[in-house]
């Protein structure tokens, strides 16, 4: 568990490192107060193999691109409250299965969770305005709910291509 006081954690910091959990504490800090928020950087914990469930869940984090990229024993993360899933956030997690705070999301980048082929199923909710190119590419969804994304104007290029086992994909109306 990463104390509140953390506030940034720099570029690759911990890649390739023997983690198996990681928790930031939901603490005082996180207010919602931009000069208090998480940062993760980009590739902070990249090709952490042995980690197993990430919980980024404090208000006003921000995750970087590639944060958690090829970890792949990766199995549950809670994103943070009200953000953007970076660009190759979680590409080449094959293990991860479970992942909550997407009805918080606001976007969805490039290549963000190309290869998760434990992912089954995910639902966004209203908050959700992009989904980038290949960001579910070779993912092993079944269901996609973007029902309640009324505010959903852009699904860039293959965002869903190679999800041989895409059985429902629900968009909203309008």
């Amino acid at each position: 568990e990463l104390s509140a006081d953390i506030t940034y954690i720099g570029e690759r910091c911990f890649e390739n490192c023997g983690l198996m959990d990681v928790t930031f504490e939901k603490g005082a800090k996180r207010t919602g107060n931009p000069a208090e928020a998480l940062i993760i950087g980009d590739g902070a914990f990249a090709g952490c193999t042995q980690l197993r469930a990430a919980s980024v869940a404090a208000p006003a984090a921000a995750l970087g691109e590639g944060a958690f990229a090829q970890c792949t024993a990766l199995q549950r993360v809670a994103l943070p409250q009200g953000s953007a899933v970076p660009d190759r956030c979680f590409a080449g997690c094959a293990s991860l299965a479970a992942v909550s705070g997407t009805d918080r999301a606001t976007a969805v980048g490039e290549r963000a969770f190309q290869g998760c082929t434990a992912l089954k199923e995910l639902t966004f909710g209203t908050e959700l305005k992009t989904i980038g190119a290949h960001a579910f590419s070779g993912s092993g969804l079944r269901h996609a709910d973007l029902g309640a994304c009324s505010g959903l104007h852009t699904v860039e290029a293959a965002a869903f291509s190679g999800c041989g086992d895409l059985q429902s994909l629900s968009l909203p109306e309008g």
